[in-house]
C-alpha cells in the first residue's frame, strides 16, 4: 500500500486459509454432523408403559405394526421420524343426547353440570311418536394406525345458557383430528334412530330397554369398522328415554295406568298360583273318594250278586228249606232278640237266639 504523503510504501501480511481448510475442513465437517445426530439421536429415546401403544412414523408413513412391548425404545427423531405413543387399554366414553360442561359450569337448562344436545335426542319411533334418547358408549383404541392416519373429525364445540349469568357460552369437547368427536356420536346416532325405528312407543320406553342398547351397539360397531375408525365399542347404556316436554305429564298417567295394570296383574297371578293348586288338591281328594266309594260299592253288589246265585242254586235244590231258611233270617233282622212262638200245622216251635243265630226249637227239644 502507497503513502504519499510519506513516500512509504507499506506491506500487510496476507494469510492464506485455503491450504487449512483444505486440511482439517472434512474432518471438521465430520465432527460438526456427529455431533448434530448425537443430540438428535437422545431425543429419538421413547418409553412404552402398560396399556399404551406406539405408533411410529418414519418420513411420515406409519409402520404396519405398532409397538406394543413394555419398555425403553428408540427410533430416528424429528425430521425423519415421529412416535405417537397413547393409552389403548383405556376406557373411554361418548355422550349420545347430551354433554358434559366444564367442571365448575352448570347449565341453566338442568341446573346441572350437563346440557341437553336436542338435535342428537329427538329421534321418532316406528309408530311415529317423539322421544328424547340419552345414551353413552364405552370405547377403546383397538387400531392405533386407523384411530391416527384413517379418519379425520371436525371435532365438536356446544353452546349453553351458563346458570349465573344467563349468557351464551361456547363448549369444544372435542378437537379437529381423532374419530372420538362427532364420528363416534354419528354412529351412535345412526344406530339408535334405527333402534328406536323399529319399536313402538311402549317397546321404546319400557319393554326393549336391552334389546335397544345392544341392537345399537353391533350396529354402530359396523359403522365405525366400515369407516376404519380403529374404536372398539364395549358397552352402551340407555341413560334416559322419554317423551318430550309438552306430553311428559300425559306419558306419566299412561305408565302410571300399566304400571297399576301390572300391579294387579301379578295379584291375580299370584292368587292364582295360590289357590289353583289348593282347588287341584281338593279335587284330586275327592276324585279319589268317589272311586274308592265306586270299588267299594262294586265290589259289595258283585258280593251280593254271587250270594244271591248261590241262594238261588240252593233254593232250587231244596226250595222249602230254603225258603224256610230266608224266613227266618227276615224274622231276625226285622225283630232281633225277641222270642216267640210260632205255630205252624198245629206244631208250636219256639223261635230264640243262640250264639248269633235263630235255631228253631221243637216241643221235644224244650222238654
Amino acid at each position: 500500500m502507497n503513502d504519499p504523503a510519506s513516500g512509504h510504501k507499506e506491506e500487510t501480511a496476507e494469510i492464506d486459509i485455503m491450504p487449512a481448510l483444505k486440511k482439517y475442513g472434512p474432518w471438521a465437517v465430520i465432527a460438526l454432523l456427529s455431533i448434530t445426530m448425537m443430540g438428535c439421536g437422545a431425543t429419538g429415546f421413547y418409553s412404552v408403559r402398560p396399556g399404551e401403544e406406539a405408533a411410529v412414523r418414519t418420513f411420515g408413513k406409519a409402520r404396519e405394526q405398532t409397538v406394543s412391548q413394555e419398555g425403553l425404545h428408540w427410533h430416528w427423531p424429528f425430521p425423519i421420524g415421529k412416535v405417537d405413543v397413547w393409552q389403548t387399554g383405556k376406557n373411554r366414553t361418548a355422550e349420545i343426547g347430551y354433554f358434559t360442561l366444564p367442571e365448575g359450569r352448570s347449565s341453566i337448562m338442568t341446573g346441572e353440570n350437563w346440557e341437553r344436545d336436542l338435535q342428537a335426542a329427538t329421534m321418532i319411533t316406528g309408530d311415529l311418536n317423539l322421544v328424547e334418547v340419552q345414551a353413552v358408549a364405552q370405547y377403546r383404541i383397538s387400531d392405533l394406525n386407523k384411530y391416527l392416519f384413517r379418519a379425520d373429525d371436525p371435532g365438536m364445540e356446544f353452546e349453553y345458557s351458563d346458570q349465573e349469568d344467563q349468557e351464551i357460552w361456547n363448549h369444544r369437547s372435542h378437537e379437529p383430528g381423532r374419530p372420538d368427536g362427532r364420528t363416534i356420536r354419528d354412529a351412535m346416532e345412526i344406530a339408535v334412530r334405527k333402534a328406536m325405528g323399529l319399536r313402538n312407543i311402549d317397546q321404546a320406553l319400557v319393554s326393549q330397554r336391552e334389546s335397544v342398547e345392544a341392537e345399537t351397539m353391533t350396529e354402530a360397531q359396523q359403522i365405525l369398522d366400515r369407516w376404519q375408525t380403529g374404536i372398539a365399542i364395549t358397552a352402551v347404556q340407555l341413560q334416559e328415554i322419554k317423551p318430550p316436554d309438552p306430553v311428559q305429564e300425559a306419558f306419566d298417567d299412561v305408565l302410571r295406568a300399566r304400571e297399576e295394570r301390572d300391579t294387579r296383574i301379578n295379584s291375580a297371578l299370584s292368587y292364582e298360583s295360590k289357590v289353583l293348586p289348593e282347588a287341584c288338591g281338593q279335587a284330586e281328594q275327592i276324585r279319589q273318594q268317589a272311586q274308592a266309594y265306586a270299588a267299594q260299592q262294586i265290589n259289595r253288589a258283585q258280593g251280593e250278586a254271587e250270594r244271591f246265585i248261590a241262594l238261588l242254586e240252593e233254593y232250587r235244590a231244596a226250595p222249602e228249606t230254603i225258603a224256610w231258611r230266608m224266613y227266618l233270617e227276615t224274622i231276625e233282622k226285622v225283630a232281633p232278640n225277641i222270642k216267640f212262638l210260632i205255630v205252624e200245622e198245629g206244631q208250636p216251635v219256639i223261635i230264640s237266639r243262640d250264639g248269633g243265630r235263630i235255631v228253631p226249637i221243637t216241643r221235644q227239644q224244650e222238654e
